[in-house]
């Protein structure tokens, strides 16, 4: 349970750009739809993912540099075992806080269209679907995989709950929910 702290402190911290992007895309994204301005909206998430792209990869690699470079993980005073496990877990880290840092701000983007209802399949698909039970068929059914399996799982579950998030935003033949963003701008004149 000691990693667990160590990691999940580690990737609340470090997941603060992106839940601050969260607000702020849907934010513009809603003001541009309630203005009527389907274009402008489209064009503020996508600058949205761009600067939610730029700043998971500058989080990321500040996080791998570090954690490289500097005890980290020694600094939650936790045994050694428990220590070494987070420092073993640095690559799933890495991904979690990028996944994350990229999953605000693409719900901030689907809020902001008032699409909300269009993307609880693709949390509930990647988190419980994917994540829980990878998860624990890894933690539980793979030898020597326990906790390091859990947490695998949950990076996954955020990763792919993200990709789906973002496939909604941008558009895809196989996401027929899509955000029509014409539609959007209509439904929010009418509210």
């Amino acid at each position: 349970l000691s990693a667990y702290a160590i990691l999940y402190n580690m990737i609340y911290l470090l997941e603060a750009p992106g839940f601050g992007l969260n607000g702020g895309a849907g934010a513009v994204v809603g003001n541009a739809l309630g203005a009527g301005q389907p274009l402008a909206a489209r064009r503020a998430a996508h600058c949205a993912l761009a600067v939610a792209l730029a700043a998971a990869s500058a989080t990321t690699l500040a996080l791998y540099v570090a954690a490289r470079h500097a005890d980290l993980f020694g600094w939650y005073r936790a045994d050694d075992a428990s220590t070494a496990l987070a420092r073993s877990l640095l690559p799933e880290l890495c991904a979690c806080v990028f996944a994350a840092n990229l999953s605000w701000p693409l719900l901030g983007i689907v809020a902001g269209a008032g699409r909300q209802r269009a993307s609880w399949p693709a949390v509930t698909l990647g988190y419980f679907g994917v994540g829980i039970p990878t998860g624990a068929v890894l933690a539980f059914a793979r030898p020597g995989y326990g906790f390091r399996g859990l947490f695998q799982g949950a990076v996954l579950g955020l990763s792919l709950s993200a990709l789906l998030n973002l496939l909604l935003i941008v558009g895809h033949p196989l996401v027929p929910c899509a955000i029509d963003w014409a539609a959007a701008a209509a439904a929010a004149k009418s509210r």
